[in-house]
């Protein structure tokens, strides 16, 4: 399994997290653990971004221009949340995935950045 280095960061009105972790990637799938030890799974060819942890389960699915709808599980109550999310933009350049995101009127930037 080859090991890359990468730099994810996530945007928002609230937020700004950015950070470099080490990443497995098996063909179009890139896995790693973020900096509270959730588990973060995209594929880049279908654009599904899947996040893990004790408290909870969320995928997500990006198709530029369009709605889709993501699933949250919480784990505590076993209770899935739907969220509409309007997809607006997906960038992809050779080692730059960078999707820009809305759900409920918030906006949001998911980018991960394969490092040399």
């Amino acid at each position: 399994m080859p090991k890359i280095k990468v730099l994810v960061s996530t945007k928002s009105l609230e937020d700004n997290i950015e950070f470099e972790t080490n990443a497995i990637q098996i063909e179009n799938i890139v896995k790693y653990k973020e900096n509270d030890e959730t588990l973060t799974i995209f594929n880049y060819n279908t654009n599904v971004l899947i996040r893990e942890n004790h408290e909870f389960k969320m995928k997500y699915i990006f198709d530029e221009n369009k709605v889709t709808y993501g699933e949250i599980q919480i784990k505590e109550n076993l209770q899935t949340i739907t969220v509409p999310i309007l997809t607006k933009k997906v960038l992809k350049k050779k080692q730059l995935t960078e999707i820009t995101y809305e759900i409920e009127n918030n906006q949001f930037i998911y980018r991960i950045e394969e490092l040399k």
